[in-house]
């Protein structure tokens, strides 16, 4: 049992050698609660945490990014982690589709925030 499991990836490894896993996370209602409470409220302070953390190449995280482009300037504390996402070699994305679809969501992201 994995409880803050995220998207997965160390559950996937286990399974993939036999074990039998079982994972929970809390990260689809705390990103979509953040969404909606930044499109409501307007307030990144409250909100940039929770995105930042899950920005990755999962479609939960592709979802982060995007609302992180919505934020335009306020959400430059999120630049070195966009920016380490288009430059990774490596990302978590469980295809290559998901891998290119983060790419283009990080810079989509980070242009709008720079701006």
């Amino acid at each position: 049992m994995d409880v803050g499991c995220g998207a997965g990836g160390l559950l996937a490894a286990l399974a993939d050698r036999g074990w039998r896993v079982h994972g929970l996370d809390l990260a689809p209602r705390a990103v979509e609660a953040a969404v909606a409470w930044w499109r409501t409220t307007r307030r990144a302070d409250e909100v940039l945490d929770v995105l930042i953390r899950h920005a990755e190449a999962t479609d939960l995280g592709i979802r982060a990014i995007r609302c992180l482009g919505e934020m335009g300037p306020v959400a430059a504390r999120a630049l070195p982690v966009l920016r380490e996402g288009i430059a990774s070699e490596r990302r978590l994305g469980q295809t290559h589709t998901l891998d290119a679809a983060f790419v283009v969501a990080c810079r989509e992201a980070v242009a709008r925030i720079e701006t």
